[in-house]
């Protein structure tokens, strides 16, 4: 079984090397999807095992990057895609919210 999850991070979550921690999380649990930025914050998509899915955005919620400060975390289940690998995707405009980016 596979299932996929779609979060969105807000906060000090820009500059902090939020994307490189979700990265190294999903690569090392086996997950396929992709991780990028927005004016909102930080988004990805974590594709794979139900439980390695769950294990990651819980990491991603408990231990973020010493500098990073979340306010909010999102997730909904989405419609697996069957992608391989996980990528960094480039950062994408977005409804005009301002995100706090770390010294």
């Amino acid at each position: 079984m596979t299932s996929r999850t779609r979060i969105e991070v807000t906060g000090v979550v820009q500059g902090v090397g939020f994307r490189p921690f979700v990265h190294r999380l999903a690569t090392a649990a086996g997950l396929s999807g992709f991780v990028g930025n927005d004016g909102d914050g930080v988004f990805a998509e974590l594709e794979g095992d139900p439980v390695a899915v769950d294990a990651v955005v819980a990491r991603i919620v408990a231990s973020p990057p010493p500098l990073a400060h979340i306010d909010a975390v999102t997730a909904h289940a989405v419609e697996p895609t069957g992608s391989a690998g996980f990528e960094i995707v480039a950062s994408r405009a977005s409804s005009g919210a301002a995100t706090f980016v770390s010294p």
